[in-house]
């Protein structure tokens, strides 16, 4: 899927700011707690490529991949201790293996197919060493069908306006399930001075078990599930957080290792 903020790397950091690099340091902790077998790194869907810098700058060996060339090309120009390459997870193939992948942000729900997904994580089961670590993070197909989530995220169309280089953007956006496909689907209208478009977008829903299951057919052992805490919650993450299990928020976060022999 291709949008303005995809297009648009700067835009897209002044849009959804990380400041503290709180997705990086939950990718750290996490790789610390659960022990991660080095400290190589490859981040899937980078995005601009943040996440990636702020973790070389930890001392990782950071790579990065992404569907979108702006964004591989913004990585390129402005992280260079990130080694970038465009790439499409369901055909991934680097050379090399690393020990932690990390694909944050509803990266994987962009493929809607299950035959699709189980491609994208066979190939990252490919990258990673035995014993390394996929550490994941996105929408909660289960709370997507709860009536908090009609209160919370599909109550109708919300507002957004945002200066960035000295012009105002406004984004107006509606969510709803499409439980027939398993998606959300999200209209987007952007509006500024002069111009606009419309954006329709979609994710892949996935429910826990499901979730697991793929991840099982693909190589791997799920070590944790949670809801809370994470780099997009309201909690703050911290080292030795305790995980919210009950899978009853928006978000989902997994972890998962490796095993000696995939399948």
């Amino acid at each position: 899927m291709t949008t303005l903020l995809l297009d648009r790397p700067e835009l897209y950091e002044a849009w959804f700011p990380d400041p503290d690099a709180r997705a990086a340091g939950f990718v750290a902790d996490v790789a610390a707690r659960f022990g991660a077998p080095g400290h190589r790194l490859l981040d899937a869907g980078c995005g601009t490529g943040r996440d990636a810098a702020a973790l070389a700058a930890r001392g990782w060996g950071a790579s990065a991949v992404d569907l979108a060339p702006a964004m591989v090309e913004h990585v390129r120009r402005h992280h260079p201790a990130v080694d970038a390459a465009e790439a499409d997870l369901r055909t991934l193939d680097l050379g090399r293996t690393v020990d932690v992948v990390t694909c944050l942000d509803s990266t994987l729900l962009a493929l809607h197919d299950t035959a699709d997904l189980l491609a994208a994580l066979r190939r990252i089961a490919a990258h990673l060493v035995p014993g390394g670590l996929l550490v994941a993070e996105m929408r909660n197909g289960a709370f997507l069908l709860t009536a908090d989530a009609h209160v919370e995220l599909l109550a109708g169309e919300t507002e957004r306006v945002r200066r960035f280089d000295g012009v105002e953007y406004t984004a107006r956006t509606l969510l709803h399930v499409d439980h027939a496909a398993q998606l959300l689907r999200r209209r987007r209208t952007w509006t500024w001075p002069g111009g606009g478009h419309t954006e329709h977008t979609a994710w892949r829903l996935l429910f826990p078990r499901e979730l697991t299951d793929l991840l099982d057919r693909a190589g791997f052992d799920v070590l944790a599930l949670f809801d809370t805490p994470g780099p997009r919650t309201d909690e703050p993450w911290h080292a030795d957080a305790e995980l919210g299990t009950a899978l009853t928020r928006d978000r989902l976060h997994v972890v998962a290792r490796r095993r000696e022999e995939t399948r």
